[in-house]
């Protein structure tokens, strides 16, 4: 997906699961997507784990979320993006609805 507006496709989507144990509970590589991510995307209480070294700017999810998702990716084309999800992303949660609307390979 691209933005109508501009010729340069979105960038890929890191999608990190994060539990209620927030940031002792990731692993050493979903800290260090979310320490280069320059945008971060989730819920209010998500963002709220994430300790001050992950300096990327916080974005919470707007409601309601689905019809939001495509501008909001494309308001952050070119950006390193990370977005936090609860439960089994890629299976129910944030990470499915991000793959039926993105491009391929964007997520």
């Amino acid at each position: 997906m691209s933005d109508a507006g501009s010729s340069s496709p979105l960038s890929p989507v890191a999608v990190v699961g994060i539990g209620a144990d927030g940031w002792t509970g990731l692993s050493g590589g979903a800290r260090e997507v979310l320490r280069a991510a320059e945008v971060i995307i989730g819920g209010h209480r998500q963002l709220r784990l994430l300790p001050e070294e992950c300096a990327a700017e916080r974005v919470a999810w707007p409601s309601p979320l689905r019809p939001a998702v495509p501008g909001l990716l494309a308001a952050h084309a070119g950006r390193r993006v990370a977005v936090l999800a609860s439960g089994d992303p890629m299976f129910y949660g944030i990470g499915r609805t991000l793959a039926e609307v993105a491009e391929a390979g964007a997520v």
